[in-house]
């Protein structure tokens, strides 16, 4: 077998990788792609593995207590694990109504399911695939479930350090985000951030407003500019932009 940070995987025989795939298939929405174990994949939205090393993260985070904000699937949590962490928290919703939706629309979501149907997708977008994944590396990572906005209020000052990506286009009031994530660190606390940025004019601060609703919620995409602002506008100290990732999938 091999060792990775404090996870074992064993070297998979075929019919190890047969279960494997058949675990991955009893979950209907897989967000992110993940390496479950040697050979054995989830066919994820997002594979973001490529990327991780340029988000800059530190090599050891012995010690520390860490929140990936907006979990999903967990690929960053686990991540964070491996990385030797103290805790590493899992935030998400409780319910995919929780989304930040228009009220007129997340009623007419609400009226088209049942209440046993509402709860089997919740199961199915918000638990399934990070409980598998969760259950596969006998990991640690421990999941709660509330909004970006009660974030703040709910563990104040708990963590040393909060991961967000992706999540800003899809929230109607980023800076309040922004602020609620801060709350979340303690003083001395660090903020990776990631953000989906229109790139059309260097240099200036603007946003775009999309307002749409499907396939997924988005109102902003801000400039590279304008998402600094937003964060220091939230308090945070010592915004260093790093590389602009061109990310296609």
């Amino acid at each position: 077998s091999r060792r990775i940070g404090r996870l074992w995987f064993p070297t998979m025989t075929r019919m190890a990788q047969e279960e494997g795939a058949r675990r991955i298939a009893g979950v209907p929405s897989w967000y992110h792609t993940l390496e479950l174990a040697e050979g054995v994949e989830t066919p994820g939205y997002f594979d973001m593995r490529p990327f991780v090393p340029k988000f800059g993260f530190p090599e050891s985070l012995a010690g520390m207590r860490v929140i990936d904000v907006g979990a999903s699937n967990g690929q960053f949590a686990f991540h964070f694990e491996k990385l030797g962490a103290h805790l590493v928290v899992a935030l998400d919703l409780q319910h995919v109504l929780d989304h930040d939706f228009p009220a007129w629309y997340r009623e007419e979501l609400r009226a088209r399911h049942t209440a046993a149907e509402h709860e089997r997708i919740d199961w199915e977008e918000l638990e399934a695939g990070f409980a598998r994944a969760h259950e596969v590396h006998a990991s640690r990572v421990e999941k709660r479930r509330c909004t970006v906005y009660e974030l703040g209020d709910r563990m104040p000052g708990e963590f040393d350090l909060a991961y967000c990506c992706n999540l800003l286009q899809h929230l109607s009031d980023p800076v309040r985000a922004l602020e609620s994530i801060r709350r979340c660190l303690k003083p001395s606390g660090r903020f990776v951030f990631g953000c989906s940025c229109d790139l059309s004019v260097e240099n200036v601060s603007y946003g775009i407003f999309h307002g749409a609703i499907d396939p997924h919620i988005t109102y902003w995409a801000p400039s590279r500019e304008a998402a600094e602002r937003m964060c220091r506008l939230a308090g945070f100290v010592d915004v260093l932009p790093q590389e602009v990732l061109i990310v296609t999938f």
